[in-house]
């Protein structure tokens, strides 16, 4: 009796057990469901707050490096400055290596004008040696003269008195003369030997510097045309990164739906559909609950992907940025070309001052032979007219004293002497002639060169601040556009690491609903079902899950579901859809929530 009774009362028990059971997991369920509920927005609300800084740093970033971009494209200002300054150094760079070739000519004139100044010093020496006999003459002619009458001994004292004077003129010009000539030939050899060793110090320096400028004009040049594929890879990679940021955009919107999911699920808890078995509805709420899981998850796994795409992009970013030739040019090599033309600038002014400085002592050097050309000039006439002179005058005084005075020899020889000296002063004056020209020659290159080489100092010296200060400017500032880069990538590296770890969280409640599902598929226990009872009720589920699908307020995507799929939205699937709107979708035509 005791145990019929017992047999009628435990099925009951179990019953009221089994319900007591059930109300207990769906009450976990409904924790783990209001769990899910009210920290996903607060996990997808930081990401989202990190995602709107992402994006603004995105574009100062983009800006940043498209800056660098053209600059190194020569697009910009910056480029031009550079050009700019290799134009004004052209000018001098080339007048400097003109004046290094030109010396060849100016140092074959100064030898000439050293040439001939030794020839009129002979033939000065020449012309003294002439007139020397003059002296001994008139001694004995003194003599001679004691014997003669008052009137003739007079006139023979007049003649006596011309050549005296002459020797005066010629012991003082000439012997002035000579030592002019001296002084100027030595004049001229130490400003040959002057020019030769200043040119020689500056032959190398210009050369080098003229070779720096056209190498670095020469490399900008080919940087320029060779970084236009480089310019399509900066390009690339700052769309690919706005494109990460974009699909980042979309793949937080899963939060509505995750939500939507969520509170789907927890409002079919509270009444189970009339006709649907327990097993059948456990199952159903089993499979629903697993794809919210599963959706957490992916959606977890595609905005982590997103966030590593970001960092991989902000460093490709960086990469094709700052791996520009330009830079290798700006900053990288010594402070590459920015170096160059400063230093450039400086040179290039101290060897002006040195030239013509140069010129200038150069040309002080030569304009005494200059006027000593005309001095000798005028001097070789007055004695070859004096000399012609005396030769007459003597001639007609022995004719009114008659012969046997003396007169007649003296004006024998002076007439001699005087053809002697004609021929040494026509010979004289094409030297001086020649010398002359030959001066105006090396004057006239030397100033020349003396006031291009002056016009040139005065723009640099008038350009020079403003371009180093421009040239410094640059530099800094290229320095300072590729350090914000890198402190850019750094920030948008550290705030997307930030995320990945907000990102644990999602998997924790994906694996708590997870665990929920498990609990509710093995109090359901089909698998001890036949297998024609369990197809009925997995029938029954896909019918309820259709039933759902067309009352929940969320997006689908396209494409069918398999049996085990369900209800699953094809997050993986259907990622390369939503990258291709992602092109042009960034936090500012996007609203998140």
């Amino acid at each position: 009796m005791l145990n019929k009774l017992k047999s009628r009362i435990q099925p009951l028990a179990d019953s009221l057990f089994k319900k007591k059971e059930d109300e207990l997991n769906l009450d976990l369920v409904a924790s783990s469901l209001n769990h899910t509920i009210g920290n996903i927005g607060e996990v997808f609300g930081g990401i989202s707050d990190s995602l709107g800084e992402l994006d603004q740093k995105t574009k100062t970033l983009r800006q940043d490096c498209m800056i660098l971009l053209e600059s190194a494209g020569g697009q910009n200002e910056s480029t031009q400055l550079l050009f700019r300054v290799a134009d004004i150094l052209e000018g001098p760079v080339n007048y400097l290596g003109s004046c290094l070739n030109s010396q060849v000519d100016n140092y074959e004139l100064m030898n000439s004008c050293e040439a001939i100044a030794e020839q009129l010093l002979k033939k000065q020496t020449e012309m003294v040696d002439a007139l020397e006999p003059l002296k001994f003459m008139l001694v004995f002619f003194k003599i001679e003269a004691s014997q003669l009458s008052e009137e003739n001994r007079q006139t023979f004292h007049s003649v006596s008195e011309e050549i005296a004077h002459l020797h005066v003129l010629v012991d003082e010009t000439f012997q002035k003369n000579i030592t002019n000539l001296a002084e100027a030939r030595s004049q001229i050899h130490r400003a040959e030997e002057t020019a030769k060793k200043e040119r020689s110090l500056q032959e190398n320096v210009i050369a080098q510097r003229q070779q720096e400028i056209n190498r670095a004009i020469s490399d900008l040049k080919t940087q320029i045309a060779g970084n236009s594929q480089k310019s399509a890879d900066l390009g690339q990679a700052a769309d690919d990164f706005e494109s990460s940021i974009g699909l980042l955009v979309m793949s937080l919107q899963y939060e509505d739906i995750i939500r939507q999911r969520c509170e789907s699920i927890l409002e079919n808890l509270k009444s189970q559909p009339e006709g649907v078995s327990n097993k059948t509805w456990q199952i159903l709420q089993a499979k629903q609950i697993e794809t919210a899981a599963e959706e957490i998850r992916q959606s977890s796994n595609e905005i982590r992907t997103g966030l590593n795409n970001i960092s991989q992009n902000a460093r490709t970013l960086y990469d094709a940025s700052t791996t520009m030739s330009q830079y290798e040019h700006i900053t990288a090599s010594a402070d590459g070309m920015v170096q160059t033309l400063l230093e450039s600038l400086e040179t290039i002014q101290e060897l002006l001052e040195q030239n013509t400085k140069l010129s200038s002592s150069s040309r002080e050097a030569i304009q005494p032979v200059q006027a000593l050309t005309k001095e000798l000039s005028a001097i070789v006439f007055e004695v070859s007219i004096k000399i012609q002179f005396i030769a007459l005058n003597a001639q007609v005084r022995s004719i009114q004293v008659g012969e046997g005075s003396g007169l007649e020899i003296l004006a024998a020889r002076t007439a001699e002497i005087s053809t002697q000296l004609r021929d040494l002063g026509d010979e004289t004056s094409e030297r001086i002639n020649e010398l002359h020209k030959t001066v105006d020659d090396l004057v006239d290159r030397i100033t020349s060169e003396h006031e291009e080489g002056y016009s040139h100092l005065e723009i640099i010296l008038k350009e020079r601040p403003t371009l180093e200060e421009a040239l410094h400017n640059l530099r800094d500032g290229t320095f300072r556009s590729l350090e914000l880069v890198g402190n850019l990538v750094d920030t948008v590296e550290r705030t997307a690491r930030s995320d990945v770890d907000k990102l644990e969280r999602l998997n924790e409640f994906a694996s708590e609903l997870d665990q929920r599902a498990k609990e509710l598929r093995k109090d359901a226990n089909i698998e001890a079902m036949s297998r024609s009872k369990q197809d009925d009720i997995h029938a029954e589920v896909k019918a309820l899950l259709h039933q759902e699908n067309d009352s929940m307020h969320t997006r689908l995507h396209a494409g069918s579901a398999n049996e085990e799929d369900g209800f699953d939205l094809e997050i993986s699937r259907n990622a390369q859809k939503r990258s291709l709107s992602a092109q042009s979708l960034t936090c500012d035509n996007v609203e998140l929530f």
